[in-house]
This record gives C-alpha cells, sequence and structure tokens, in this order.
C-alpha cells in the first residue's frame, strides 16, 4: 500500500498506554508492517466478523427484501421491527458500536 494513496488521507490521534504502544510496535515488527496498516487490517477483520454474524445477515437480507419491496410498489416499505424508543435498528457499524457502548454503560 501507498501511504500517498488518496484513500489514505485521514489522521486519527488517540491514546494508548506505554505498554499497549510497545505491544503495537512488536506485532508491527513481527509482521513487518506499519502501525497504521496493521490497525486497518484489525478494524477490516473485526468489521468483517461483524457483518458475518447470523443476525447482520438477517438485517441485509430484511433490508434487500425492503429494496425490492420498494422497487415493486413505488413506496417505501419496511419490515423492519421497531425498539422501545420506535427506532428501526442499526445495521450499520457505527449503529453497532452504539449499541455496544450503550451496554457497557
Amino acid at each position: 500500500m501507498n501511504r500517498k494513496d488518496k484513500e489514505f488521507n485521514s489522521s486519527v490521534n488517540f491514546r494508548i498506554s506505554e505498554k499497549e504502544k510497545q505491544d503495537l510496535e512488536n506485532l508491527c515488527q513481527v509482521f513487518n508492517i506499519s502501525k497504521s496498516e496493521f490497525l486497518r487490517n484489525q478494524i477490516n477483520k473485526i468489521n468483517t466478523t461483524i457483518k458475518e454474524t447470523p443476525r447482520m445477515k438477517n438485517l441485509n437480507k430484511e433490508k434487500e427484501t425492503e429494496k425490492a419491496m420498494e422497487e415493486l410498489s413505488g413506496e417505501k416499505q419496511t419490515i423492519f421491527s421497531t425498539n422501545e424508543e420506535g427506532e428501526t435498528p442499526a445495521a450499520t457499524t457505527e449503529g453497532i458500536v452504539d449499541q455496544l457502548k450503550k451496554r457497557n454503560n
């Protein structure tokens, strides 16, 4: 991967402990990759794992069905269930992260 690619134009700053920093450096040395490439790989791996869970597969199927119904009828259709607040469950990575944060609080 070329660091100058237009795809990689954002920077993220975060705090980690000295031990975590050393662990990251050791892992990158073992795999012979940069820290950013290591983190991108881990993010992609987690994202793929989440998308492959049975619940996410079902949500994706429901979205496809919903889209097909909308195309056929010309109207917006929904087959998602709603939660107590009347909101549709989020099938996005951000929605899942929000749900996990709420669970931990």
